[in-house]
């Protein structure tokens, strides 16, 4: 069965759009899923998913790699269920996270 096509003026409610293919920027602000409101940057068809605590989306419009600057500059507040953001990456953009206990 096909996936159907929705038209361009009905989006999902969460989905921040943008032009990019290879990542989408999804807001959730019910905390029955995660313990709280989250944004989640979600690149490629959900291999990777990012999720921090907290409404972002205002600094998550930009490119991949703005997006992902912000993730890891927010590093401390991702989300439990977040998929884990590379430790050299974190160190090099936010050196805050040097004093992050490793567990």
């Amino acid at each position: 069965m096909n996936n159907p096509v929705l038209p361009p003026h009905c989006k999902p409610l969460n989905t921040i759009s943008n032009d990019a293919k290879d990542f989408h920027v999804s807001f959730n602000p019910d905390s029955r899923d995660y313990g709280c409101e989250t944004t989640a940057l979600v690149i490629g068809n959900h291999q990777i998913f990012f999720v921090i605590d907290g409404d972002h989306r205002a600094d998550m419009k930009g490119s991949l790699s703005d997006c992902l600057l912000h993730v890891y500059r927010n590093a401390d507040k991702l989300n439990n269920a977040s998929d884990p953001v590379p430790v050299l990456w974190l160190h090099s953009i936010n050196p805050a996270m040097k004093k992050v206990k490793k567990t």
